[in-house]
């Protein structure tokens, strides 16, 4: 009787078996054994993504840091680079703040555009006055005699001076350039000629601050006033 048993249980072993190795198969393709097997997809397993490292939070927050500081070290630094090309008129009434600095330095801008607006209309009277021949104030031959005039140009200074050929007569050249360079003006160019017994004068200069119409019709009356050696 009992030999007729074996082959039953050696048969249900061998199911078993069967129904483990099935089971690890699932496993290892990351499919859920229980799951129903008709037309239902296997529910694949979830895997828990590791939390953002603390130490590459801190970074990214210093890198942030860093560049927002200089940032704003190089807006100091333009912002102090404003402040020496603004007349002291302009930063002396408290433009500590950058809006205040922004604000004094658009009022410079309107201020310098006026003046150049009232310069450009006393040209065009003395243009008027020396004649219709005339095509602009550098007109060497326009120019009255023995005479100096100081107009603004790009980046600087323009000096005019009318002469007399004559030596020791007119007005010295030398003082002249001395005298500009006294006053902070760098002389870029100078070119001279000669007409009609007359010496035509004309001195470009680069200026290291800004220059008003006061300070122009200044220049012009103390080069006008230079003594003749």
């Amino acid at each position: 009787m009992f030999p007729s048993q074996q082959p039953n249980y050696s048969n249900s072993i061998r199911h078993d078996l069967i129904v483990q190795c099935h089971d690890d198969g699932l496993m290892g393709a990351g499919v859920n054994p229980t799951a129903s097997t008709s037309n239902e997809r296997p529910t694949p397993f979830r895997v828990h993504q590791e939390e953002p490292n603390i130490g590459v939070i801190n970074v990214r927050k210093y890198v942030h840091r860093e560049i927002e500081r200089q940032r704003r070290q190089e807006m100091a630094n333009l912002c102090g680079s404003l402040r020496t090309l603004l007349p002291p008129q302009y930063t002396m009434k408290g433009t500590r703040s950058m809006p205040d600095l922004m604000q004094q330095s658009a009022n410079y801008i309107k201020d310098m555009q006026k003046s150049i607006q009232q310069l450009k209309t006393r040209r065009d009277k003395l243009i008027i006055r020396n004649g219709p021949n005339s095509d602009n104030i550098t007109s060497r031959e326009n120019l009255p005699n023995d005479c100096v005039r100081v107009n603004p140009c790009p980046g600087g200074v323009e000096i005019l001076i009318n002469t007399s050929f004559d030596e020791g007569q007119g007005f010295p050249l030398s003082r002249i350039l001395k005298e500009l360079r006294q006053t902070g003006l760098d002389v870029v160019s100078c070119v001279s000629t000669r007409a009609n017994q007359r010496s035509l004068h004309r001195i470009q200069s680069e200026a290291r601050r800004a220059y008003s119409v006061e300070d122009l019709a200044a220049l012009q009356e103390r080069l006008s006033q230079l003594p003749i050696l």
